[in-house]
């Protein structure tokens, strides 16, 4: 009753949080069309055909979106209702995860307010993206893997694969969620679990499984072969040699640490309290290489203008223009004046405050390293009381180096590794007073920030679509409209069935009539303002509809 109760006000105070950002009205946002749309459209025909635009076979979120389609309506709201439901599962499975290791209370709580909080995952819970899906099919393996092993029970390390399987049928790469016990299992055999052999095989049947899928029905784990091969094919350059290999290795490593200290920011600030231990010769040589290389590559970003929030429009260190912290903001602000980068988001941050903050997310980069690092050399030689923690750092570790096979670096990308670190942190955190209070301090600030910056993102979302329908109304044919990416993903692009016509399709192409967005501009006449407020009030900006002139 009391682990009830427990995670009943966790949940109740990331829904307060949520009723503030109030992430109301019946439109896609970012990439919600392509698993959106398909959903509503087997509800209503009961035929599934996945968007090509899409490399996930998101098949099971496809499937879910469809019973609440079918239970609430066909609207973008009812489908951010599951994901809304699937993001409060989540945070009760961190925490009771988090209770397997027999932790306090306070790091409970902690570990489960750092994902109920985590900017891209409180943003993503407001969306029909498969950020938040893909969390709870990882989180669900996790604890059943955990369970089973530490509890020695075969059904739920079968549980466990069932979870996986699902999560590859949110994204291909769901697959990844069988390696953590595979590999501690390998690793340290009978000292993990007395019939450690049978686990073993039993962790390694979805693999088996997947392999099988793969080479017989291809079809059903790939929404797109086209679109998936486009994110995987630098591999298969000649021109992709080592150098640039290990180059992309340490920008996305990098990049993962700093994005993953800067929005964990309850635990990795109190994590510094344990830089005060004085490591050892080996541990001093590996921290060395890290301060290193970590530095290194937070001087490469400042010295190409390429800073926190990531929307320079000189992008370096394959970044890619579109992650979901942008002009301190969430939400990629995808209309085209600012999305074509000739204009800034109307409240943007100075350059030296990104300057500040992307020192400061290199300096927390560098206190993940150490503490995971850390965490590991101390808990190793006693894998099976510290099992929750080592299947967590062995997650983050499978995350980053499936990130790696990757084309493509996107903050949100990040949220696979991500959510394991608040597992991690919350484990070692430090009970020193200090600590505590310092976390409870960054847990409000981080909070407090994803409502208000989720706020103004459905604010300006709302009145661009309501500038998008007006139009409509009055009789403008959609291809004379320059709404921004997702009207024309949604009604132009989601089933565009050659795929290299679409990737050569950009939205708003040509000189369309009307253009939606944020600032006046040079050539068009203002035909239509929709005002909108941000930051609970604090901003206060508006959308103005733009007809060419002749």
């Amino acid at each position: 009753m009391r682990a009830f109760g427990e995670v009943a006000i966790l949940i109740a105070v990331f829904f307060a949080g949520i009723a503030l950002a109030w992430p109301r009205g019946d439109f896609p946002l970012d990439d919600d069309q392509y698993y959106g749309l398909p959903a509503i459209n087997l509800a209503r025909t009961g035929h599934m055909e996945l968007s090509i635009a899409a490399a996930p076979n998101a098949r099971a979120q496809v499937l879910a979106g469809s019973v609440f389609v079918k239970i609430f309506g066909a609207s973008f709201e009812s489908l951010r209702l599951l994901t809304l439901i699937l993001a409060a599962l989540s945070i009760a499975l961190v925490n009771r995860t988090l209770a397997l290791s027999g932790v306090t209370k306070f790091a409970r709580v902690a570990g489960s307010m750092a994902l109920a909080f985590h900017p891209i995952f409180f943003w993503s819970s407001c969306t029909f993206m498969t950020e938040v899906p893909y969390v709870f099919t990882s989180a669900l393996s996790l604890y059943l893997y955990a369970r089973g092993l530490r509890d020695d029970r075969f059904a739920l390390v079968i549980l466990g694969g069932a979870a996986v399987a699902l999560s590859w049928w949110v994204r291909q790469t769901g697959v990844l969620n069988a390696l953590p016990p595979i590999a501690l299992l390998a690793m340290y055999r009978d000292r993990i679990a007395p019939r450690w052999r049978t686990h073993l095989a039993l962790s390694a049947l979805p693999i088996a499984v997947f392999a099988v899928i793969f080479f017989v029905r291809r079809d059903l784990l790939l929404a797109s072969p086209g679109e998936f091969g486009s994110l995987v094919h630098m591999w298969s350059e000649a021109t992709f040699r080592l150098p640039e290999q290990i180059a992309l290795v340490r920008h996305y490593v990098v990049f993962t640490l700093q994005n993953a200290a800067l929005f964990s920011l309850g635990l990795a600030v109190p994590a510094a309290f344990l830089l005060t231990r004085k490591p050892k010769r080996w541990d001093a040589i590996v921290l060395s290489i890290g301060v290193v290389v970590i530095i290194g590559t937070v001087y490469e970003l400042v010295s190409h203008d390429t800073l926190i929030p990531f929307y320079s429009k000189r992008p370096c260190c394959d970044l890619l223009y579109g992650n979901v912290l942008m002009n301190f903001g969430l939400g990629p602000p995808t209309l085209s004046d600012v999305w074509s980068t000739k204009y800034e988001y109307p409240f943007p941050i100075s350059d030296n405050a990104r300057v500040l903050l992307t020192w400061l997310s290199g300096i927390g980069a560098l206190v993940l390293f150490w503490a995971v690092l850390d965490a590991w050399r101390m808990r190793r030689r006693d894998p099976r009381p510290n099992l929750v923690l080592l299947l967590a750092i062995a997650s983050i570790v499978i995350s980053i180096a499936g990130l790696c096979v990757s084309s493509v670096w996107m903050d949100r990308y990040v949220l696979d590794a991500a959510w394991p670190m608040v597992i991690v942190l919350a484990l070692i955190i430090p009970l020193h007073p200090n600590a505590r209070v310092a976390a409870m301090v960054a847990l409000t600030i981080v909070a407090l920030f994803c409502a208000c910056a989720t706020q103004e993102y459905f604010s300006w979302n709302r009145a661009r679509w309501a500038s998008y329908y007006d139009l409509r109304r009055s009789g403008v044919p959609l291809t004379q409209i320059d709404g921004g990416a997702e009207p024309y993903n949604a009604f132009e692009v989601a089933f565009v069935k050659d795929w290299k016509i679409k990737r050569k399709m950009s939205f708003g192409p040509g000189k369309r009539r009307y253009v939606i967005a944020f600032h006046e501009m040079p050539g068009f006449r203002v035909v239509a303002r929709r005002p909108f407020t941000g930051w609970l009030g604090l901003h206060h900006g508006e959308i103005v509809t733009l007809e060419r002139m002749q």
